[in-house]
């Protein structure tokens, strides 16, 4: 049984995930992550990635907020994005990484 919603009620209203995916050619787990944590769980949804998947990622997420990251030279997500990771996770949990 789910939860009573108040009808004035939206999806920031009921909680956030951040799913931290993506590199270069691996985006699809990520994308489905994010797009669940909007449709199934009624969570807002954000999507940390490799900032050179912007584009697609923009096409891809059209209800889900976008964080785009420092990468690294292969298109991966760089280790000098975990600050601004960290700090976005700790003013919004829970956190979902996957692989990618």
């Amino acid at each position: 049984m789910l939860p009573h919603r108040r009808l004035d009620s939206h999806k920031g209203s009921h909680g956030h995930l951040l799913v931290v995916a993506g590199s270069l050619g691996k985006s699809g787990a990520g994308i489905l992550a994010s797009q669940a944590a909007t449709a199934g769980w009624g969570w807002l949804g954000h999507m940390g990635f490799a900032r050179c998947l912007a584009p697609a990622m923009a096409s891809h997420l059209t209800e889900v907020m976008t964080l785009p990251v420092a990468e690294t030279m292969a298109g991966s997500i760089a280790e000098a994005a975990g600050p601004t990771l960290w700090q976005f996770y700790t003013e919004r949990m829970p956190l979902c990484l996957v692989q990618g």
